[in-house]
């Protein structure tokens, strides 16, 4: 039973974290964004 108390916990931390942070499309757009911000984008081909 101490295996559910832990995915239980897993479980309420992913969640904050999803509404905190936002999911992982969400999260990858926003570091690119500021890459490119920085002028750390891809070269150009």
């Amino acid at each position: 039973m101490v295996a559910i108390g832990l995915l239980d916990r897993q479980l309420a931390t992913l969640a904050r974290e999803f509404k905190e942070n936002g999911g992982f499309g969400e999260r990858l757009y926003k570091l690119r964004k500021q890459a490119r911000d920085k002028g750390q984008g891809a070269p150009e081909q």
